[in-house]
């Protein structure tokens, strides 16, 4: 196991964080972060249901964190994603899938299952759905109920119609003053979210996104992507979180394993 202590330690106002705080996943960072930072804010583009394999889930209720969800499904945003924080509050919900331009568009999933092993691939892509059909993705997860597929692989996919919402019609609607985390999962679509974010406009102190559905091109382009804007990057299970370099100086962060990619070093 690689440890890379990045520094000794920093004085944060009033206290002093000392170094060797390995960083292993995206929860460890989260815990060493979030209780830093006043009135801490997050969008999650692809909020799904909460109580099932989310990552912020707990860290929302547990910490008080403001912020903005998305969930393009409709049944999804309903019944799973506004029923979990119901109690909570802060939090802003917006049934929509973020692209391009505002407006409409069509959401291909899965018609056979509400499950969230289901819920999860609906994607803004066809080819995203039928690339998960095709290599079996259906039969591995629907258990005793294969006898009630149909008999043919197009009827396991439905088209939902739904709203589209460019970021900056997102932000310009709920003015944010600060975003410190964004969270994306996006199931094919991540790079291009990543490249249609204004991190001019905001720039969070980390970003989450999943990798596991991009091509190796894309991959290596959302790392150059992020890395040219200050970000460190390492991956902590399907996903790359991508962190900005003054999180890791002021907190003193070493890795469990070597990063994917660093910043590059700005001579002074």
């Amino acid at each position: 196991m690689k440890i890379d202590i990045i520094a000794a330690n920093y004085l944060m106002d009033d206290h002093t964080i000392m170094a060797g705080v390995v960083i292993r996943n995206f929860e460890d960072l989260i815990r060493c972060w979030a209780p830093e930072v006043e009135n801490f804010y997050f969008v999650q583009v692809g909020a799904n249901n909460p109580r099932c394999g989310d990552p912020l889930y707990r860290f929302v209720r547990d910490m008080n964190w403001g912020g903005i969800l998305i969930e393009p499904q409709k049944w999804v945003f309903e019944e799973q994603l506004l029923p979990a924080y119901l109690d909570c509050t802060g939090l802003f919900f917006e049934n929509v899938a973020i692209a391009e331009e505002d407006g409409a568009g069509e959401l291909f999933k899965l018609a056979i299952s509400r499950q969230r092993w289901a819920t999860g691939i609906a994607s803004l892509s066809m080819g995203h759905i039928t690339a998960h059909i095709e290599r079996g993705f259906v039969e591995q997860n629907i258990g005793n109920r294969r006898a009630d597929l149909p008999e043919s692989k197009e009827d396991y996919v439905d088209v939902e119609q739904i709203r589209t919402m460019r970021f900056d019609s997102l932000l310009d609607k709920y003015h944010p003053a600060k975003i410190d985390l964004l969270q994306i999962d996006a199931e094919g679509h991540d790079y291009r979210l990543l490249q249609l974010f204004d991190f001019d406009r905001y720039r969070p102190g980390i970003v989450q996104w999943e990798s596991l559905h991009m091509s190796p091109d894309e991959r290596t382009n959302a790392l150059d992507h992020m890395c040219g804007l200050d970000y460190l990057c390492f991956k902590s299970s399907i996903n790359v979180v991508s962190v900005q370099q003054f999180v890791v100086d002021r907190l003193g962060l070493g890795f469990a394993d070597a990063p994917l990619r660093r910043p590059p070093l700005t001579l002074k």
